[in-house]
């Protein structure tokens, strides 16, 4: 076996946090998985479910105990977190995150001592599901996950963190922060945003909207069912990557909008075709990418 931890340490035993405990205790990566969070009833919840070994609520002891500490809160959480480990400085801890944007977060985590080793991350898995009963430990098989170190990075933790990634299944993708946001903006934050409207769209629509509604609709607005706690977060953190991708929005809409309005239909057919095309591309050739 590779790289192995004594004590993973996961601040946030949802999902995400669940789903990596799970799947860490499965694949042998830690000898220990330590829960971190405020309410004892959802450790315990984890503890139950097999997610975690043992928990604490001080998260500040637990980080200590931690060889490897999973921050796996929303991302302003997270970020209070990382400014909270600054006070740390009598053991050396590496750390990382699962926050669904990067910059901020890195950009936080460059003020930490030299013993609290970080090192961004981002799984590109996840549900409309919450809460540690909705944990996999197949969660992150064959799934992107991506890492956004800087010129601050300690190399020992990079391969630390990638082998957890690895661990769990995942796939693992270099990149930087501000490209990282850049593109889930376009992949996930923004549909988040247009899976809303479509839902209040089809509120307004009258008694029989909802008899109406198809697998097309189920299929674009399945993640508006996801936490709201943790897009109010994201959309801030990201600000400047989604206002970009809903103009980029706004133009591709005004382009079908003048095709339709002047009843140009060879130009719509088109429009059409090639959506088909940029999307066989883009989900054919996602693995060969990486």
């Amino acid at each position: 076996m590779g790289i192995r931890v004594n004590t993973l340490g996961i601040a946030g035993v949802g999902l995400i946090g669940g789903s990596i405990g799970l799947a860490a205790r499965a694949n042998g990566f830690a000898g220990r998985v330590l829960g971190i969070g405020r309410s004892e009833s959802r450790l315990r919840a984890a503890l139950d479910a097999g997610a975690i070994d043992s928990f604490t609520t001080d998260f500040a002891e637990g980080a200590r105990q931690s060889d490897l500490l999973y921050l796996a809160a929303p991302v302003g959480v997270i970020i209070e977190q990382i400014r909270g480990l600054s006070s740390i400085s009598d053991v050396e801890i590496v750390v990382t995150d699962a926050g669904s944007t990067k910059a901020e977060i890195v950009r936080a985590a460059s003020a930490l001592p030299p013993n609290i080793r970080f090192v961004g991350g981002h799984p590109m898995a996840g549900s409309e599901e919450s809460g540690v009963e909705a944990a996999s430990d197949s969660l992150f098989h064959g799934a992107v996950y991506a890492l956004t170190p800087d010129t601050q990075t300690n190399p020992a933790a990079l391969d630390t963190v990638r082998a957890l990634a690895q661990a769990v299944g995942a796939r693992v993708l270099l990149l930087c922060a501000e490209e990282h946001d850049r593109a889930v903006a376009i992949t996930s934050h923004l549909p988040h945003i247009v899976a809303g409207i479509f839902v209040r769209l089809a509120a307004r629509g009258g008694e029989h909207m909802a008899s109406l509604t198809a697998g097309s609709f189920r299929d674009l607005t399945r993640v508006a069912g996801s936490p709201s706690a943790l897009w109010g977060d994201i959309s801030i953190t990201n600000a400047g990557a989604i206002l970009d991708a809903a103009r980029e929005f706004r133009d591709a809409l005004d382009e079908i909008e003048s095709l339709i309005r002047a009843g140009d239909a060879e130009g719509t057919r088109e429009w059409f075709a090639g959506n088909s095309a940029i999307r066989n591309l883009l989900t054919s050739s996602g693995e060969e990418k990486l």
